[in-house]
């Protein structure tokens, strides 16, 4: 499968129609060689998808959005078997990273935390991230992540400290029970003596209707108090905060200084890929040139030449 997903790739052309997501593909930025083969790459970060439902219903979700449409109805309320999960990271010899998500919330897989054990007792090197709404944990499993150190990174995905704020984007979900279960996490890790190893984070994605000092400084707050990091998110979609932009002084005031990561999804970036020649932000655009026309140099020599670089990026 990978080698046929590869070889498309280097057939097709820099932002161009990918079936999958039935779009335009932004990432796709890479202009392969003729030395580019379809299995000349090592496979050391993989994402699984557990799960293809979730129990809330945001609205620019293509869980909410897309499976609804014939096309990719079929793809909707899917769940990875636990032997094709293991038998997926066993093909893996290079593995490095598992991102344990995509669309679907991962807890409502009733074998998440066996698989976790799984791979953990066989690959106990590879880095495990796994993003959740917080909302379908329950005691047993916080308890089994903190004490037995079973993912790398904890991200909670939490828009808001009000329901009525954080229910415009994640409908039908309970701000409190989320909240909840951030602060069991926590507080779990520090009984069990991982925090070291189990990275808790709290994402926010920021919009029009929970970007108030108020709600932002209380998020901070809680932060602070359960000692997880908060990851202010911007968003390109409907009630993107206009306060808060990706790149802007003052996102990077509301992390502390850090630079912003993640500066909308698919459509920001496209956009920002097309106005800047397929370059992604923050990568610098150059043309080299060289005076020699023709190199010639047995094995093990060296050649020298002179080269000119001129930088096309509007940064120095």
């Amino acid at each position: 499968m990978y080698r046929e997903i590869r070889s498309w790739q280097l057939d097709s052309q820099p932002d161009s129609w990918r079936p999958v997501t039935v779009a335009n593909c932004p990432r796709r930025v890479s202009r392969p060689t003729r030395l580019d083969k379809p299995d000349d790459c090592r496979i050391v970060n993989v994402e699984i998808e557990p799960v293809s439902a979730c129990n809330v219903k945001c609205p620019e979700c293509p869980v909410t959005l897309d499976y609804r449409s014939p096309l990719l109805s079929d793809r909707a309320h899917k769940v990875l078997p636990l032997e094709k999960m293991n038998d997926i990271v066993g093909q893996l010899p290079d593995l490095q990273k598992i991102r344990l998500y995509g669309f679907g919330e991962p807890f409502l897989h009733k074998d998440l935390v066996e698989f976790l054990r799984a791979t953990k007792r066989s690959r106990p090197d590879v880095h495990i991230g796994i993003s959740t709404n917080g909302i379908p944990l329950n005691d047993t499993k916080i308890a089994a992540i903190a004490e037995e150190a079973l993912v790398d990174a904890m991200v909670f995905a939490i828009d808001g400290v009000d329901q009525e704020s954080y229910v415009q984007y994640r409908v039908g979900g309970d701000v409190e029970k989320a909240l909840t279960n951030l602060t069991k996490m926590a507080h779990a890790v520090d009984r069990a003596g991982t925090r070291d190893r189990v990275e808790v984070v709290w994402q926010y994605i920021l919009f029009e209707w929970n970007d108030s000092d108020n709600e932002t400084q209380r998020a901070i707050e809680i932060a602070d108090r359960l000692g997880v990091r908060m990851h202010w998110l911007p968003t390109h979609s409907k009630g993107a905060s206009k306060r808060y932009l990706a790149g802007s002084p003052e996102l990077e005031g509301l992390q502390g200084g850090v630079p912003s990561t993640g500066g909308g999804t698919a459509e920001v970036k496209l956009r920002n890929l097309t106005r800047h020649s397929g370059v992604p932000d923050d990568i610098y655009l150059a043309s080299i040139e060289s005076n020699a026309r023709r190199l010639v140099v047995g094995q093990g020599g060296t050649i020298s030449f002179d080269v000119t670089i001129t930088n096309l990026s509007e940064s120095e």
